[in-house]
């Protein structure tokens, strides 16, 4: 190891074009017109980023089909139970509501105590405070008005543009995908985990076969209408399942029903073998 990085100087200066084409960018390279001046270079800087969003998306959908077959085990463990997303949304709003309205309970209580308790050192409103001119209030009240109103108009006036064609023209390309809308959240149960880790599998190989035609035709990433092989990550996660640990009370009632069926099945083999 020693006498191999002596000899890396020695090595280096006996060859020095080599070294050259190691430490220079491929576009001021002479072998690379001859070779590949046929595509742009800009073709392959701009593939270059839309393979690292790819590869972001690639190992976030490896991510959720972990998540999936970790949860599918837990659920059939009996460890676990499913909910669907827009049920589980709405368990998050109920609590939210709950607590505030918890919330609201112990300010009132708080309030009322502090009612009850004497205070000193407060001076009271005096009356000229309390009895404020109402001609004022309602003079303030229609510039309030007016300027709702104002800001209203200036809303609806900015709303209000230019109609915008955002019809993507199509481009001329070798390869292009069919596009994958899924709107329907997946069911709570054990077939909806698996109905989402087969559309997870079917984004992942897309992704794979996106890439090989990047490396075949890097021009394509300069495409602005193309679509894409997948679907946001983010947004498919919002359809999928939602699992959450049982309560002991709910693990005993499976345990109790699984015995009972346990039960069930010897009672009927029993049977059919005394029938028999």
């Amino acid at each position: 190891m020693k006498s191999a990085a002596l000899r890396f100087p020695d090595l280096v200066a006996r060859t020095p074009m080599r070294t050259h084409a190691v430490l220079t960018k491929y576009t001021s390279l002479r072998s690379y017109y001859p070779i590949f001046g046929g595509i742009t270079p800009p073709a392959f800087e701009v593939a270059g980023v839309y393979s690292m969003l790819l590869q972001e998306a690639y190992l976030d959908y490896k991510t959720v089909s972990k998540n999936l077959q970790v949860l599918a085990f837990e659920v059939s463990a009996s460890k676990m139970k499913l909910f669907t997303s827009s049920e589980y949304r709405q368990q998050v709003e109920e609590t939210k509501k709950n607590k505030a309205r918890e919330a609201a309970r112990r300010m009132k209580a708080v309030e009322a105590i502090n009612k009850d308790l004497p205070s000193e050192g407060v001076d009271s409103p005096s009356s000229t405070d309390s009895n404020t001119p109402k001609s004022n209030q309602e003079d303030s009240k229609p510039a309030a008005n007016t300027q709702t109103k104002d800001i209203t108009k200036k809303s609806e006036d900015a709303s209000v543009t230019d109609p915008v064609d955002t019809t993507p023209n199509k481009a001329a390309g070798p390869y292009h995908w069919q596009p994958i809308n899924i709107t329907k959240e997946y069911k709570a149960t054990l077939q909806g985990l698996e109905e989402a880790r087969s559309m997870v599998r079917t984004f992942l190989v897309r992704i794979v076969q996106e890439i090989n035609i990047l490396n075949r035709h890097p021009e394509l990433a300069l495409e602005t209408d193309r679509i894409q092989p997948h679907m946001s990550p983010f947004i498919f996660k919002e359809l999928l399942p939602v699992g959450q640990p049982l309560t002991p009370d709910e693990e005993q009632e499976r345990e109790l029903a699984n015995v009972t069926d346990q039960i069930d099945k010897v009672k009927a083999q029993k049977d059919d073998a005394s029938t028999l």
